[in-house]
């Protein structure tokens, strides 16, 4: 069975899943392959497909891109970071008035 990944074509087995097309792409390219967990497949629609999804004949999967980064797992001096900046350019209070510039 042949199939199409990122502008490459692959020869897999009858009944492959995304997954075992993603192997052997990752393989001829010279990539980690413990890459595969963090990547988000498209097919030819660009409808999000799951890596346990079967093939067919001529599929085609046109990207693979990276997840994205989970909040939860931001650095906590970042947040720190954004948290000063906010500090920074805090807004007005509500009761400000502009013409007189008093609280």
């Amino acid at each position: 069975m042949r199939v199409k990944v990122n502008r490459r074509y692959i020869d897999l087995f009858e009944g492959a899943q995304v997954k075992h097309a993603l192997l052997k792409y990752f393989i001829a390219r010279k990539l980690d392959r413990s890459l595969m967990n963090t990547v988000m497949v498209r097919d030819a629609y660009g409808h999000l497909i799951d890596q346990d999804a079967p093939l067919k004949e001529n599929s085609s999967i046109r990207e693979i891109r990276e997840l994205p980064v989970k909040p939860d797992t931001i650095h906590f001096r970042a947040l720190a970071d954004i948290k000063r900046a906010y500090e920074i350019i805090k807004p007005a209070p509500v009761n400000y008035n502009r013409v007189s510039g008093q609280i």
